[in-house]
Parts: structure tokens; sequence; C-alpha cells
């Protein structure tokens, strides 16, 4: 049981060892977790005697019950008035929750990363193959054919479908393998700086039992070879920018902008562009992330968590060292500020140097530098917050979805367009809060208010995000999820690196290598931007600035 990746793979390789393999418990599900679930199905696949295994567990088991103010709300360990001493048997009350589904059976994020990671049917293409149109399709049933789905395909233009069809799915035996043509356009005049997807689903072709016609088996995406470069625009054109210097601020406005900088602190205090505030704070560095379940590890005092508590990274303090102002043309000025956050040790835990560039187009381009000391052990994200109006509810994003994805489980995103409000975004499935809906590799995101105002942010190419109304601190100290009390502000973050969830166990440090973040020097740019009625994020997203 618990069979980590490097010993399946040393005795797979075994040529002596003529068992098969079968764990009896893996993939640990417990809170917001599930990363890495893909690495032993692409062990299953390669090798005939690795047959799976059984994820711990199926459903979280708490129990509904009644709270003081008449709430509905799900309990486990004492809430339900036993009186069991989990230090002395070793156990965490919330061991009870690590289900792939809540106790009324409706998915965790993670259980599409199962779906799809499990899927009986999987595509494949070369860049070639999607030069002529022909992608692979390979039936992993043990029995039956493909005779009874159905497939659907769809071209996308930065997540707009442009084209799309139906096709009767080829009777594929199992376990073999079959090329399949689409009626695919070339695209022979891609629009600059888009990118182009080829869409796959297998659907139920008929009613069964189990499911409705329609029921969506597997799904893949694949990136098609054409691609022109994205537009640029020179400074020179823009509107005129001033500069002023007050006595507690900078304040760089014109026809789009207007964004001012305390001179104490280096911080952006205020950014707006034709329309409201956009800003109650930030942008400020960010190192920091409310724990998941297997940050915690039960409580463990060897835990990721507990890294972060030790080193300060919950209780950084900020002191500016420099900020500076400078009008570097008619149409740009540059705010440049560093800053230090001290933790626990006597060394400062990171160092910061953030240029901000605004442009008369109303656009600041963040640059950042981040230097982390090597007092430190695990860093769960490299990025800043910021805090937005509560006006800004819709929200809208170009990346990975449509549930919440992170490094180590986004085997079953799609890069797209989506859309939704900030209160959907939180994830309440959770019964003991944590860390929660993140995106990964979003090219852009806008979050504006019932007249279309708002704010745009640009990745350079890409960084992880999430927008709550909950601040860290509420979701780092919540037993429960009804606990909480949604704010009106939403608390956005914005990540060049996001720590993975782990999802090997529930008790050990398992997040792998590579989805770790150390010491180092780290840098990124966002890009942000006023949003107005009539402006289209994905048209401002793709022209960069010269």
């Amino acid at each position: 049981m618990y069979g980590r990746i490097h010993w399946l793979k040393e005795v797979l390789a075994d040529a002596t060892e003529t068992r098969p393999i079968i764990l009896c418990e893996y993939a640990y599900a417990k809170g917001n977790a599930g990363g890495n679930f893909k690495k032993y199905w692409e062990l299953v696949d390669s090798f005939p005697s690795f047959q799976g295994g059984f994820i711990w567990d199926w459903h979280d088991k708490a129990l509904t019950f009644t709270l003081p103010d008449g709430r509905k709300a799900w309990g486990y360990g004492g809430d339900l008035g036993c009186d069991t001493d989990y230090a002395a048997i070793n156990e965490h009350p919330t061991q009870v929750l690590n289900g792939i589904v809540a106790p009324d059976l409706t998915p965790h994020p993670g259980a599409w990363e199962v779906k799809q990671v499990q899927a009986p049917v999987a595509f494949t293409a070369t860049e070639e193959s999607l030069r002529q149109g022909v992608v692979t399709v390979h039936n992993k049933h043990q029995f039956l054919d493909l005779g009874h789905l159905e497939l659907r395909w769809e071209v996308t233009e930065d997540g707009r479908a442009v084209q799309s069809g139906r096709l009767p799915m080829p009777a594929v035996p199992a376990d073999e393998q079959a090329d399949i043509s689409l009626p695919i356009t070339a695209i022979t005049a891609p629009q600059a700086g888009a990118e182009y997807w080829l869409n796959l689903r297998a659907v139920l072709a008929a009613d069964q039992p189990w499911a409705e016609q329609g029921h969506d088996i597997t799904w893949a995406q694949f990136a098609l070879p054409c691609h022109k470069a994205g537009g640029t625009v020179s400074p020179t054109g823009m509107p005129v920018l001033t500069l002023e210097r007050a006595d507690d601020a900078f304040v760089i406005s014109g026809e789009k902008v207007r964004v001012v900088f305390d001179r104490a602190t280096g911080l952006m205090t205020s950014f707006r562009g034709t329309g409201p505030e956009l800003l109650l704070a930030g942008p400020k560095d960010n190192f920091y992330r409310a724990p998941t379940d297997n940050d915690f590890q039960l409580g463990s005092p060897y835990s990721y968590w507990q890294d972060w508590v030790k080193t300060g990274l919950n209780h950084l303090q900020r002191t500016a060292t420099t900020v500076e102002a400078a009008q570097l043309s008619a149409t740009m000025a540059v705010v440049q500020v560093n800053a230090t956050y001290q933790g626990t040790a006597e060394e400062p835990a990171f160092r910061t140097s953030t240029r901000y560039t605004v442009y008369g187009s109303g656009e600041v381009a963040v640059e950042c530098t981040v230097r982390a000391s090597e007092a430190l052990v695990t860093i769960p994200r490299i990025g800043v917050e910021l805090v937005l109006p509560a006006d800004f509810e819709q929200l809208a994003w170009y990346g990975c979805g449509p549930y919440e994805t992170y490094p180590d489980r986004k085997a079953s995103a799609q890069v797209g367009r989506y859309a939704g409000t900030v209160a959907e975004q939180f994830e309440p499935l959770f019964i003991w809060p944590g860390e929660c809906g993140g995106k990964e590799d979003v090219r852009w995101a806008a979050l504006t208010d019932g007249a279309g105002y708002g704010l745009l942010v640009a990745g350079a190419p890409t960084f992880h995000f999430d927008a709550l109304h909950y601040p860290l601190d509420a979701l780092t100290t919540a037993q429960h999820n009804y606990e909480l009390v949604a704010r009106p502000e939403i608390y956005l973050h914005l990540d060049a690196r996001h720590m993975g969830l782990g999802g090997d166990t529930g008790w050990t440090r398992n997040v792998h290598p590579e989805y770790l973040i150390g010491p180092g020097t780290y840098q990124y740019t966002l890009r942000l931007r006023p949003l107005g009625p009539d402006d289209d994020p994905a048209e401002l997203a793709r022209v960069t600035i010269e």
C-alpha cells in the first residue's frame, strides 16, 4: 500500500518480477489533493503487470448537523458529541475527510483528474498528423469496442470555437488503436498572437443504464501548428503622462490612467482608468498560502506548513528600502521599489525589486525580481496579492479550466476561455478549508463590474491565480468551512510559481521535487490594465508594448 513512484518503477523494471501489482491503497485524497495522480497511470499504461489500485478514499465521512444559528453543516470529529482523544491515539479528527467526493457524493476537483487519467479511451497526435487533420484513438477497454461512442471536435481561437463537428467513433476493438481523419479546414491566415487548439470529446452515442447520451468519457486537447507572432505597439503614439511628486506620493496620470504610489512604502495605493477605482490594496509581494491538508500533514511538526511557520512566511514584515520615480518620456513613467521581507531569521527571508512602468495607454508593466534566502526550506508561492473592490465580481480567464488546477493536478484541464463569479471560485466541498480556487497556465484574467469596467491581468506568458472573498489568515485559521464569513472585497493572488498539492499520502512530505519551490532567484512580469465596457481582454492581451 502507498507504493511510491520510484519504488514502483524499480519493481516494474525488474525482469525477474512477474507478479501483478495492485495497490490496496494509494493516492490519499484528503482535502485539496490529487497531485501526481497521472504518474501512477502512466505506469499502468506502460506496464501490463501494474493493474492499478484503490484510491483512499471514496467519500468524505462527515455527517450533517445543525449549528446554533439553524444552518446545516457537515461535522466530523468532536462536532457530533464524541469525546475521542485523538492525540492519545496519534490521529487527527480530519482524517475522515479523505474522499474524492463529498459526503453527498458531489465530486471534489480532484475527482475530475481521476476520471480523465483513468479514462478507457485516449487520443494522441503529432505535429505532422495535426497538419493533416489526423488523430489516433486508443481503446484501453478489455472487451468493448468503441462503436458505442461519438467523437465531438472543435477548433478554438484563443478559447472561442471557430470550427466544430461530430463523427461516429470507429468500432476500434479492445486494446487496439486507429487513425481518425477530421474534416478540419486549414487555418492559413492565423490571427496575430492567437492560439489555436483542437479539442476532442468522446461521448456516449446513446443512453446507457448508467448515463445518458452525450455523457463525457474522455477529452483531449492539442495545440495546432499554426501561429503568427503577436502585435506590438510603440509607446510613442500613446497619450501623454505626467509625474507629480507630492510629499507623500508619486502620482502618474494621463488621459487613460491614474496611478498613485506611496512614497514611504512604494505600494500602489490607487489605480484607475476611465472608470471606477480598481484597487483597495496592492500589488504586494506574497509568499504564503493557506495550508492544504497535505501541507498540514495531520498536524505533523515536520510538515510543509511547519516549514512556513518556523521561517515566518505567514507573518513576514515588509520594509521598503528604495522608492524612486522617473519620467522616461512623454508617454512613460517608472517607479522602482526595493524591499525586504523579514521572517524569523536574522537574514531577510526575501529581497525584492519591483519596477512599475506606466504607459499612456493605461497599461502598467510589473517586473519583479525575488531573491529567496537559502535559509528557507519550502516556499508555497512566488507572487503578489491585490485587494479589489467588491463590485468587480465578474471573472473571466483564458487558461486551464473549467475547474481549479494546480501544477501537479492539471492533466484533466483544457486551455480555454471561462467565466463565472468570484464567489463561485471558493470550493465549499473542502470541509476543512485551505488553499483553493487556483488556476494554472493562465494567459489573461479579467475582473469586471456590471458596467464592464474592471482590471485586466496578462501574463508574460502565463501565471497562476486565484480570486476569493476570503483573506489568507481566515482560510488558515478556520477548521470548518462554515466558520468562514465572505468579505465583500476580493483577494486576488497572481503567482509566477505555485507549489504543487501532493497526494501520494496524507502524512508525509509528498509534493514531488519538480513541483516544489525553494531558495533562489525568480523573475517574472505581469501586465495590469484598466478595462472599459468596449474592451476585449483577449485582444488587449495579445498586443505587447515595444
